[in-house]
């Protein structure tokens, strides 16, 4: 009995490490990725890793979507001034923006040539 007993810990100690393993590479893939697409835009440059899925018929206002976070792509144009920008705001998981409430008043545009 004494020696089941042991082999019982040893197993669940076992499961309990490749749990943890697999949680640390889950959590590093999203700070990884989220971080490079947080450069990125910050560049006014589109993100790397997050895949484009509802596209606004404004001209180019995007919503991107990756690993637990989102990235809101802004765009305005003025075109009788001849005018195009666009901005970028990121958000991690479960604090996603909803469109409906628009780019933040500190939003930094840049120009935008497509």
């Amino acid at each position: 009995m004494k020696y089941f007993l042991r082999g019982m810990v040893m197993k669940n100690k076992k499961k309990i490490i490749k749990i943890l393993i697999i949680l640390l590479l889950v959590f590093s893939i999203h700070e990884l990725s989220f971080l490079l697409d947080k450069n990125t835009i910050g560049k006014g440059k589109p993100p790397l890793f997050a895949l484009s899925l509802i596209k606004y018929k404004d001209g180019g206002s995007v919503v991107y979507y990756g690993f637990g976070y989102q990235v809101l792509r802004w765009h305005r144009a003025q075109l009788d001034l001849g005018v195009r920008e666009v901005a970028y705001e990121i958000y991690r998981f479960p604090l996603y923006k909803k469109w409906d409430k628009g780019p933040k008043a500190t939003t930094q545009y840049f120009d935008y040539q497509p």
